[in-house]
């Protein structure tokens, strides 16, 4: 438990004083609440005696009523007997001695109503006074109760005093020492040993061996005419080249000057006559003759050929007249010309496009090898299937030829925190398609060569940043998306990409 110490403002002879009236005091405690009790019984004792009183009162006051009611009947009867004036006076005298004893009886009851008001104006008073000296006795024994607590204090604080142990508190010279000692907020500006670096590593600097392998390090600009690993050609493609599989062929491949002998697709003519015409004859007389250059149509009628006989004309005489043909179809009505209910589909190799043949019209379909696919007679001289088409995508590997294109990245166009995303035009510089979702790039980054050297030196370690980011390609953009650093500088950066679908 906590030590409390109490400095009190009393001497000790005055607190050896208080403690010495504590019996007293008891003493007086006990006086006060018997007196309190004894006046509660006289309390009690004084409002018996006022209640009988006020009993009393009430029979006398009952007393005088009923002889004033015995006066009246009397009054009554003395009316009543006006005939007997003997019966009459006696009865008066009757009733006046009547109202002479309930006059001295109601005397009487008022006498004692009077004493009985003493008894209990006395009673009133003696309450009065135990009360007061009730009172007296709960004040002395309050200030009894008050001597007694301050008495009770008071030895606490002397238990108190006399357990006092000065080891326990500072000397007067500790005190002195106290009040120039540094204070926790003096040491602000001071750091903690553990916060004093003790290597190089805890403030981020280089050892000294590091420092002196910088010294003598390759700077940036040292590498001015050194190619990146990434610029090294790994393959034949890398360059545009073919491989030696492919200078293989191309020098035995079929040169322009040996194609003297062979036509070409603008030396085959859209219509070719038929080598034999036909001819027609109607009834010995010649029509125009017919080679396939252009669509004919011959009427043949039963005149033009005079194909009625007499007995055919003695039934025309029977037959059915004009009239008799409405509903059918005249000459007139049958068409010229009559597409063949199905077409003949004509495809040109198993990847070509298929003409349509139903005789509406003329049409003609020059048929060569290089048409469906195939080589001449005794010819090497054109590529395999297998070999520009190896994974049997079927896709025409000249569709969709890879273009250059360029995108500048401004450097304050990124957005404001990591990852850093950017959404640019993209513009072809030879002419080629517009960029589309489903382009690709065919080539990394490529930048000017011809800046100055400071300046490629920054737009390459941009491209560097861009390049190694996730880009995709919009309707005539591309969006790059950065998850580390981001460029310092504004690049314009160079690519090659295709339209032709990635699978």
């Amino acid at each position: 438990m906590d030590e409390i110490y109490y400095d009190s403002p009393r001497t000790g002879e005055e607190l050896d004083a208080a403690f010495s009236k504590l019996a007293t005091i008891d003493q007086s405690v006990q006086q006060a609440e018997q007196s309190a009790a004894d006046a509660k019984t006289q309390a009690k004792a004084a409002a018996s005696s006022a209640a009988a009183a006020a009993g009393s009162a009430s029979d006398a006051q009952t007393q005088a009523s009923q002889a004033q009611q015995q006066a009246a009947a009397a009054a009554r009867s003395a009316g009543d007997a006006a005939d007997s004036a003997t019966t009459a006076q006696q009865k008066a005298e009757n009733a006046a001695a009547q109202a002479t004893a309930a006059s001295q009886s109601a005397d009487a009851a008022a006498q004692s109503a009077q004493d009985a008001a003493a008894s209990v104006a006395g009673i009133q008073d003696d309450v009065a006074q135990s009360a007061e000296n009730a009172r007296s006795a709960a004040a002395s024994a309050e200030a009894a109760a008050s001597d007694a607590t301050r008495a009770e204090e008071a030895a606490q604080r002397a238990e108190q005093i006399a357990d006092f142990d000065p080891s326990k508190f500072a000397t007067a010279e500790q005190g002195a020492k106290a009040d120039t000692a540094v204070q926790p907020e003096d040491l602000g500006n001071y750091a903690l040993k553990s916060e004093v670096p003790s290597s190089p590593a805890d403030i981020g600097a280089a050892t000294a061996a590091q420092g002196a392998k910088a010294d003598t390090a390759l700077q940036p600009g040292a590498l001015n005419g050194y190619a990146l690993k990434s610029d090294i050609p790994q393959s034949p493609a890398d360059l545009g080249a073919a491989t030696a599989a492919q200078g293989a062929k191309a020098d035995t491949a079929v040169q322009p000057a040996d194609l003297a002998g062979y036509a070409k697709a603008s030396d085959i003519p859209d219509e070719l006559p038929n080598p034999n015409a036909l001819t027609l004859q109607l009834n010995g007389s010649s029509q125009s003759s017919y080679d396939g250059r252009y669509a004919r149509t011959v009427n043949i009628t039963p005149s033009a050929i005079g194909a009625a006989t007499s007995a055919q004309g003695a039934r025309a005489d029977t037959a059915l007249q004009p009239g008799a043909l409405n509903g059918y179809a005249q000459t007139s009505d049958i068409p010229e010309e009559l597409p063949n209910p199905q077409s003949l589909g004509i495809r040109l190799g198993q990847y070509g496009s298929t003409t349509y043949y139903d005789g509406s019209a003329a049409k003609t379909v020059t048929i060569t090898p290089e048409s469906i696919g195939a080589q001449p007679s005794g010819s090497s001289d054109y590529m395999q299937r297998e070999t520009y088409d190896p994974q049997s995508k079927n896709r025409d590997i000249f569709a969709y030829p890879s273009h250059l294109y360029k995108a500048t990245f401004l450097l304050d166009n990124w957005s404001s925190s990591s990852p850093y995303t950017q959404t640019v035009s993209v513009k072809a510089v030879d002419g080629g398609p517009a960029i589309t979702p489903q382009s690709h790039m065919t080539t990394g980054l490529l930048i000017d060569d011809t800046l100055p050297d400071d300046t490629i030196d920054a737009i390459q370690e941009a491209a560097r940043l861009i390049d190694n980011g996730r880009k995709t390609f919009g309707s005539g953009t591309i969006t790059c998306v950065l998850r580390g650093d981001k460029p310092d500088t504004d690049a314009e950066i160079f690519f090659n990409a295709t339209n032709r679908p990635t699978t």
